[in-house]
């Protein structure tokens, strides 16, 4: 799931390249609609990411926090992105915009290959062997198994 993640940052990043470049507003329209069609599957498979990956004990915690990161960024965006477009103009505003987002998906992209590397060695994954069995530490089961 990941990598499909990662695929849809760095695909949204490289349809707004062109914006930044592009002077005409139908060529600009059709980035944006070529842009939404790898963004399409992120909000619902980033969601399940993280219900996922969460233990069950911390998934109403990681999901508030997840909320409330989420709900600030919109708004944090245009607090940032509208004084600088002011300043720069939209197609200047866009092309590091689109460059920063390509950059964040290639360090995701570098951090992702790192951890499986890790995991891949011989005994890696020993200190949460818990998720192998579908269970979470202090599980009814991890109790079960280890009296």
């Amino acid at each position: 799931m990941w990598p499909v993640l990662v695929a849809a940052v760095i695909g949204w990043g490289a349809a707004l390249t062109p914006l930044g470049l592009l002077r005409l507003p139908v060529p600009a329209l059709a980035c944006f609609a070529a842009g939404g069609l790898p963004y399409a599957p992120y909000p619902a498979l980033s969601a399940t990411l993280f219900q996922r990956e969460s233990p069950p004990e911390l998934l109403s915690q990681v999901l508030a926090a997840r909320g409330a990161l989420t709900v600030l960024a919109a708004p944090l965006g245009t607090a940032l992105g509208g004084p600088v477009t002011a300043w720069l103009g939209a197609r200047h505003t866009l092309l590091p915009s689109a460059a920063a987002t390509i950059a964040s998906g290639l360090a995701a992209t570098a951090l992702l290959t790192t951890h499986r590397r890790e995991l891949a060695r011989p005994g890696a994954g020993r200190d949460r062997p818990w998720r192998a069995h579908g269970l979470s530490p202090g599980s009814e089961r991890d109790s079960l198994q280890s009296g």
